[in-house]
C-alpha cells in the first residue's frame, strides 16, 4: 500500500507537469497565426531535444542525490547541485547562441518550406526559459529523491493557471515572444522560488 501511495504521488506530479508544459500549445492554437505556430513548434522541438540531454543527466544524478541525503552529506550535495545548475545553464546558453547563429541552416533542413523569422527577442526568451527549467527541474528532482511531493502538488496547478492567463494575455501583442514571456512568468511566480525554498527547509531539518 505504501508503495502504491508513493507511486500515485509521482504519477500525479507527472500528469500535472504534462499539463503545465502543454499549456503553451493550447494557447498558440488559438492566438497565433499558422505560420507562427509552425515556427514556434519547430523551435521548441529543437530546444526540447537540447534540454533532453540535461534531463538525462538529472535522472542519472537522482540515486546519487538520494544516497547523499540519506548519509546527511548536505554540503557535498549542495555543492554538486550548484555545479550542475551552473554547467546546465552554460550549456543552455551555448546551445541557444549556436542555434541562433546557424538557424537558417538548421531550419532549412527541418522545415525547408517555412519562412523562418523567429526574432532575437524570442531566442533570448527561450534561453532564459530553459535556464529557468535547469534550475527548477534540478530542485524538483531533489525533492522527488527526498519523496517530498506536496509542494509540487500545490505549486504546479497554480503554475498552470498563471501560465495560461499570462500566455493568453501577452501573446495577443507579442506573438511568439508573448507565449514565452508567459511561460517564464509562470515559473518565476511559483516553482522558481518555491522549490529551492522547500528544499532548504527540508535540508535544515535534516
Amino acid at each position: 500500500i505504501a508503495i502504491l501511495r508513493r507511486s500515485s504521488g509521482f504519477f500525479l506530479f507527472t500528469l500535472l507537469s504534462i499539463v503545465v508544459l502543454q499549456t503553451d500549445y493550447m494557447v498558440i492554437s488559438q492566438r497565433l497565426t499558422p505560420a507562427d505556430i509552425v515556427q514556434y513548434t519547430v523551435t521548441m522541438k529543437i530546444f526540447g531535444l537540447v534540454f533532453f540531454i540535461y534531463t538525462a543527466i538529472l535522472q542519472a544524478l537522482w540515486p546519487i542525490c538520494a544516497e547523499l541525503r540519506v548519509k546527511q552529506q548536505w554540503k557535498k550535495l549542495n555543492k554538486m547541485i550548484g555545479v550542475n545548475i551552473l554547467l546546465g545553464s552554460l550549456y543552455v546558453v551555448g546551445c541557444t547562441i549556436f542555434i541562433y547563429l546557424f538557424k537558417e541552416q538548421i531550419f532549412s533542413v527541418i522545415a525547408k518550406d517555412i519562412n523562418y523569422q523567429v526574432s532575437i527577442l524570442s531566442f533570448m526568451l527561450i534561453g532564459i526559459y530553459f535556464c529557468i527549467r535547469v534550475w527548477c527541474d534540478t530542485y524538483a528532482m531533489l525533492l522527488q529523491s527526498m519523496n517530498y511531493l506536496k509542494i509540487l502538488w500545490i505549486l504546479v496547478p497554480l503554475q498552470a493557471i498563471i501560465g495560461g492567463i499570462a500566455q493568453w494575455y501577452f501573446s495577443s501583442t507579442l506573438g511568439i515572444s508573448g507565449v514565452l514571456l508567459g511561460l517564464i512568468i509562470s515559473f518565476a511566480l511559483t516553482v522558481f522560488w518555491g522549490l529551492p525554498l522547500t528544499y532548504l527547509i527540508k535540508a535544515n531539518k535534516g
